[in-house]
């Protein structure tokens, strides 16, 4: 008599087989959804330096707030003026799955007198 696997075994291997192959395919849609977030992530980072030193290059009275946009992110920013540094305070701004994820930034700007 030959041994051989039973019809219920090979059912059972054929499920935890597919349980497996679903559990990998969902774990890759979800790394290549948080590889672009993080990718918009960094490109908000990027924009907000640029910000930052594009308001250092200029004169304290001359700078203000304002907002600057790209496709994956949004960088808005506040100035308040002191005595000898402007205080920036930067929001970026990244949509994501789940809404418009935020992380606050605040620089200090040195005032050469």
């Amino acid at each position: 008599m030959q041994r051989a696997f039973t019809l219920p075994e090979v059912l059972v291997a054929i499920l935890v087989l597919a349980v497996g192959i679903l559990g990998l395919a969902s774990s890759g849609t979800f790394i290549a959804i948080q590889a672009g977030e993080a990718r918009a992530v960094t490109e908000a980072a990027l924009l907000a330096g640029r910000v930052v030193d594009s308001l250092r290059a200029i004169p304290c009275a001359t700078v203000a707030s304002g907002t600057i946009t790209t496709r994956r992110a949004t960088v808005r920013w506040t100035a308040s003026p002191a005595t000898r540094t402007v205080a920036v305070h930067a929001t970026l701004e990244v949509p994501g799955r789940r809404g418009i994820r935020q992380w606050p930034l605040d620089a200090l700007l040195p005032c050469e007198r």
